[in-house]
């Protein structure tokens, strides 16, 4: 085997790796929300039994908490997808030889560097970003409505 078929393998590799880790972190994000709603309506239900507010408070502060988990997963998911576009954006503009030969294009392998943490700094831009997104931040805005109306009927 020459260097650029071991090299094509590496990338072959990579990919079914990538595409795995990506379909991970889906089901992650799913378990994560399905707690999130789990918990928030849990808390509902028992500030509406006991006719206390502190379960509402409970149930915005893990609101929050779930969003910053979820957040911090979906920042590393989209660390890997890019990762993943960047080897098929690689493989679909050159020839497959030439682009194997191109270290400075398509690094192999490369999830190791691609998915490691860039640090704390950046890991909390990047999770603060994903956290205002309406799609990662819709489902907990709306919890936190829908606590904040259980708290105003007890009132």
């Amino acid at each position: 085997m020459d260097e650029v078929s071991a090299r094509f393998e590496l990338v072959k590799l990579e990919l079914v790796e990538l595409q795995q880790a990506i379909r991970n972190y889906d089901a992650i994000l799913f378990q994560v929300k399905g707690w999130a709603v789990t918990v928030g309506l849990a808390t509902a239900g028992l500030a509406f039994t006991t006719h206390s507010r502190s379960p509402v408070l409970l149930g915005v502060f893990s609101s929050l908490a779930f969003l910053g988990i979820d957040a911090h997963r979906k920042s590393i998911q989209r660390r890997l997808v890019k990762r993943s576009m960047n080897l098929e954006q690689a493989l679909r503009d050159a020839p497959i030889a030439d682009a194997l030969a191109d270290r400075t294009n398509l690094a192999v392998p490369g999830l190791a560097g691609s998915a490691a943490s860039p640090g704390p700094t950046r890991v909390v831009g990047a999770v603060l970003r994903e956290a205002v997104k309406p799609g990662t931040a819709m489902l907990y805005f709306a919890l936190i409505v829908l606590l904040c109306c259980t708290l105003l009927s007890l009132s």
